[in-house]
């Protein structure tokens, strides 16, 4: 998204800059950077982590399940 739309680009070197998302960094948290781009990369980041941790909760509860299966599976081997 921000190789795409960059409002900030006539402004720096990002091209020769090897460390362009320090620069956007820099820029979004400036007085330079407009309220819509801070809104939108806010907005952006929170739907980023919020994803993250559903993705890591998502995957505990498999692991959960899957360890619970196997735990059902070797008490009906006991019981036999």
């Amino acid at each position: 998204m921000l190789l795409i739309y960059k409002p900030w680009h006539y402004q720096s070197q990002i091209a020769q800059s090897s460390d362009w998302i320090a620069e956007f960094n820099k820029f979004v948290n400036s007085n330079d950077a407009p309220e819509s781009l801070k809104c939108a990369y806010k907005a952006a980041k929170q739907r980023k982590e919020t994803k993250n941790k559903l993705q890591k909760i998502h995957q505990l509860r498999k692991n959960q399940q899957s360890e619970m299966m196997k735990f059902q599976v070797t008490m009906k081997h006991y019981s036999l």
